[in-house]
């Protein structure tokens, strides 16, 4: 709420200890603004739990050595010129994290894994379940390297919304529950998630994201989003 003070009150400005109000002037026009009642800063579980992660990995950051350290810039400058060393290091770190992994001090020496060709959504048994496959050019041989982790949006509004990268959230909260190892490329080889963090029900839009990781260093590719309309089988 803004309200326009009479002139009586145009020598007030910034906050009071009384009323709840914020007092400043515009345009030569003294004027009041309610504060809000309560200030919060809410926090979702996943939230929470990235947070804790970037805060013990930044913690690692400060305990390399020298040399590690100088490892990571020559690394970015490598393959990644316009990132920043630290932003690398956490990175890779927290996908380890999200899979359980224990965390790296050294760095990578390839670049990270190309991402999916294309990401599908498919019926599924209900709505507390999402399956899907991808498409993706890692030869087979080499897909035990690898390991996906999966988000998805709760469903939208109306069939007219769509979804927004944004909106995506991990399939099954942050953890391990929300990855699973890669698997050969195409339709004969569906990921199935149980108990999903956002159900959503037969006729209802919806979009997935899926992410390559290289389970050894946490590199991680280009996330790629699908949306459609949830089916079940």
């Amino acid at each position: 709420m803004k309200v326009q003070l009479a002139a009586e009150l145009a020598s007030l400005r910034g906050g009071t200890k009384n009323g709840g109000f914020v007092y400043f002037i515009r345009k030569g026009l003294m004027f009041a603004r309610s504060k809000a009642l309560s200030i919060s800063n809410p926090q979702s579980t996943d939230q929470t739990a990235i947070r804790s992660f970037v805060t013990a990995i930044t913690k690692n950051w400060k305990a390399l050595t020298e040399n590690q350290r100088i490892g990571f810039f020559d690394y970015i400058e490598a393959y990644y010129p316009n990132r920043n060393p630290l932003a690398q290091f956490v990175s890779q770190n927290l996908h380890l994290a999200i899979h359980g992994d224990s965390y790296i001090s050294d760095a990578a020496t390839t670049t990270a894994p190309a991402f999916p060709d294309a990401v599908s959504g498919v019926a599924a048994a209900d709505a507390d379940h999402t399956v899907l496959y991808i498409d993706h050019s890692i030869p087979s041989g080499d897909v035990g390297n690898y390991h996906i982790e999966v988000r998805q949006t709760a469903p939208m509004v109306s069939l007219a919304r769509k979804p927004r990268f944004s909106e995506l959230r991990f399939v099954k909260g942050v953890g391990v529950a929300s990855t699973s190892t890669l698997l050969a490329t195409g339709s004969s080889h569906p990921y199935t998630y149980a108990s999903i963090a956002h159900p959503v029900d037969n006729g209802q839009r919806y979009g997935i994201g899926v992410k390559i990781v290289e389970t050894a260093t946490g590199l991680v590719s280009k996330e790629i989003m699908w949306e459609g309309i949830k089916t079940f089988a």
